[in-house]
């Protein structure tokens, strides 16, 4: 995803707490 907040492209992290 890119820094977390609402809008991620990443599977397992939907939401924050993934890298920015």
């Amino acid at each position: 995803s890119f820094g977390g907040d609402l809008i991620t492209f990443s599977p397992l992290r939907p939401l924050s707490g993934e890298q920015p």
